[in-house]
């Protein structure tokens, strides 16, 4: 029928099939019909298809249990939600640590205890072996590079993490003279040539710092149980060469059988004249004392970010901006926590955490353990719509099949009537039909295009085009209607376009 000659394009361009949509009804009624709309739609969606069949993306799966081995933001004055601390490791992988311990963290209950600003936050940083043993070949976990550097995945590993305590507090200049080696009677004192109210000591101070005779510790002060100095707690307290001027800050990792490091600030002298004292440790039951409390990692840590600045007054940035970020309030109410801008506390757990993350490269798990249960989210290919498109090939095998099979039990050419130059060449040659009356013009409509057509050859050898039967009993209830359409064709209409007189360039 028409309608299928009619489709034989829209296989090819599927815009075809949206401007002629009302040949869709009566090419459906055949076989071939029905056959080449199939065709058509596969066209339009094959490419699609084949992409998310055989490029799939990349997404996440669900997480498993493994055993890995090891390799041998709402800002407020709660700190649990606070920003947390970041790092990178190896310059290519961000590292995110936690406050723990939160429940110390409360600067105004800690100030109605203690009467004074007391900052206490804990700082808990991933053990940076993950990342070895995540890459190492013997736990056999897909890497990025597989996929061209651009697969992930996620890792959830329960292990020891290095973490470090900071503790601050606010002393006046009577509570914290007792460290304060300058104040000690027989003390040897040079005067600042620049600053001559400012008392400084000898570089080789430390010497003179000594038990006095029945005593187990060095003087005691009123922050003793804060810091958990003397007797009590087993630990003795820092002594610190002079009084630091405004800005700057004096470091002490000397102290014999010490697990901290001790640092004395100066805020600014327009905003208080007391000082801020802080000591850094690791956590009980963290394997961080180990790296990060050892004296000569200790001290480079605190020369490295220029925090002793003494005797010299150095004027260090570095100080100056944990200056600025220690409170200077006197009353509870408004001891909280700045929600704007962290405290000091924070800003050297952060600053130490970096030193934390370092520390554990390389390091085990375990003290003793050789493996640790791990839970891994791999991010690999996976097809999205993947079931939906798999309609589309298998439709293109079972064409293709078709078209095999049709071939091989009607082998030979034949002559295509549906191509245009077979078809103008057939059509010149026939008989005028009854059934296509009134078509000439706008071409056929209705039942013109379900009417089926046969080419026959006569004694003579001419090839001509013959109605199908039962053509005559479809066509009768359209001609009328088929004349008069005929016969009141728009100007707009195509044969109306192809026989008015326009010019020429030809």
């Amino acid at each position: 029928m028409i309608a299928n000659l009619l489709y034989e394009p829209g296989s090819s361009r599927r815009g075809f099939m949206i401007t002629q949509f009302q040949y869709l009804r009566h090419a459906a009624l055949s076989f071939l019909g029905r056959g080449t709309l199939i065709v058509a739609l596969i066209c339009m969606v094959y490419t699609t298809a084949f992409d998310a069949v055989v490029s799939p993306h990349l997404c996440f799966g669900h997480w498993d249990n493994i055993l890995m081995e090891e390799n041998a933001a709402n800002v407020g004055s709660i700190l649990a939600f606070r920003p947390n601390a970041t790092s990178m490791l190896f310059d290519n992988t961000a590292v995110i640590g936690s406050w723990i311990a939160t429940n110390s963290s409360n600067t105004m209950a800690s100030y109605e205890q203690y009467n004074r600003i007391v900052n206490n936050v804990t700082l808990a940083m991933p053990h940076a072996g993950i990342t070895a043993a995540a890459k190492d070949p013997k736990n056999e976990i897909v890497q990025s590079a597989e996929f061209g550097n651009v697969g992930e995945y996620s890792l959830k590993a329960s292990v020891v993490s290095s973490a470090v305590n900071v503790l601050c507090a606010n002393v006046n200049e009577i509570e914290i003279a007792p460290l304060i080696y300058v104040t000690w009677p027989y003390a040897t004192i040079l005067i600042s040539k620049d600053k001559p109210a400012q008392k400084l000591a000898l570089a080789d101070y430390a010497n003179d710092v000594q038990l006095l005779p029945g005593e187990s510790y060095l003087n005691s002060t009123v922050v003793d149980d804060i810091f958990e100095w003397g007797l009590k707690y087993h630990r003795q307290p820092p002594v610190f060469p002079m009084f630091p001027i405004e800005y700057n800050s004096i470091a002490n990792v000397m102290m014999s059988n010490s697990d901290a490091i001790y640092l004395l600030i100066k805020a600014s002298d327009a905003l208080t004249s007391d000082y801020t004292l802080c000591k850094l440790t690791s956590v009980p039951g963290s394997p961080t004392s180990r790296n990060f409390d050892g004296k000569n990692i200790g001290w480079d840590w605190v020369v490295s970010l220029s925090l002793n600045t003494e005797p010299t007054s150095a004027n260090s940035s570095t100080s100056r901006m944990l200056a600025n970020l220690i409170s200077t309030n006197t009353s509870p109410r408004n001891s909280a926590l700045n929600p704007s801008m962290p405290s000091i506390s924070e800003a050297l757990a952060v600053m130490a955490g970096n030193t934390l993350l370092l520390s554990k490269i390389d390091a085990g798990f375990y003290h003793s353990w050789p493996s640790q249960n791990t839970s891994l989210e791999p991010r690999s290919y996976h097809q999205l719509w993947q079931g939906v498109f798999y309609l589309v090939p298998f439709l293109v095998f079972v064409t293709n099949v078709f078209c095999l099979v049709y071939l091989l039990l009607l082998a030979g050419l034949v002559t295509d009537y549906s191509k245009p130059q077979n078809l103008f060449a057939l059509a010149v040659n026939n008989p005028p039909s009854g059934s296509m009356s009134g078509s000439c013009g706008a071409g056929p409509e209705g039942g013109q295009l379900s009417v089926d057509w046969h080419v026959k050859q006569d004694v003579s050898g001419h090839f001509y085009i013959q109605e199908g039967r039962g053509a005559e009993l479809q066509m009768q209830g359209e001609r009328f209607g088929m004349r008069n359409r005929s016969r009141t064709l728009n100007s707009k209409s195509s044969y109306s376009a192809l026989s008015s007189k326009r010019s020429s360039i030809l």
